[in-house]
């Protein structure tokens, strides 16, 4: 996502509908999100992240088919359900509110209308062996590549370097500082 200045931030947020407008400042929608996220105890922070993500998708900023997947990110969790979850809840919640003016800023039924119109295919989709879950989690999660650190390692050849000593052993014991008192003792 491109970075934006507070001027374009202030530019977008003028020239949304009202009712988007009223849904970004209001409190009731920041509660509402604080709430989601106590509800599935997300730290403050992850908390913040989310309000943010939300108020990107109420922007324009960022389209709303990426909002899972944003959230993935910036949760980085392994927890595809909870995130799924949260997204809904924030749907529910918040988007739903204010539905007919998210699709109008995102351009949502310009699509739709734009599909509508073209000629239908007349060959067959290929089919696929996956179930429709299974390539709706590949899509909004995509898998991150992982190394095996542990195989990595006891492929490599570790050599620990060797250090000199420089302590030299005398032959008459004379290694041993002798002391007069004991450095340690205190007087009373």
């Amino acid at each position: 996502m491109p970075q934006y200045t507070k001027e374009q931030f202030e530019e977008k947020f003028n020239a949304l509908p009202k009712d988007i407008q009223e849904a970004i400042v209001a409190s009731d929608t920041e509660n509402t999100i604080r709430g989601i996220g106590q509800k599935y105890h997300l730290h403050i922070d992850q908390i913040g992240e989310l309000m943010e993500a939300t108020d990107f998708v109420m922007l324009g900023v960022s389209p709303p088919k990426e909002y899972i997947r944003d959230l993935y990110q910036r949760f980085e969790s392994e927890d595809k359900e909870k995130v799924r979850q949260i997204a809904h809840d924030v749907n529910e919640q918040v988007f739903q509110k204010i539905k007919e003016s998210l699709k109008q800023i995102h351009n949502v039924e310009n699509e739709t209308q734009n599909m509508k119109h073209e000629t239908p295919m007349t060959a067959e989709p290929p089919r696929t062996t996956e179930s429709k879950d299974e390539i709706v989690e590949k899509i909004e999660f995509p898998e991150k590549e992982e190394k095996d650190i542990v195989k990595e390692k006891l492929q490599a050849m570790n050599v620990m370097p060797k250090a000199e000593s420089e302590y030299e052993m005398k032959p008459d014991g004379g290694n041993k500082k002798k002391w007069s008192a004991d450095p340690y003792r205190e007087p009373i």
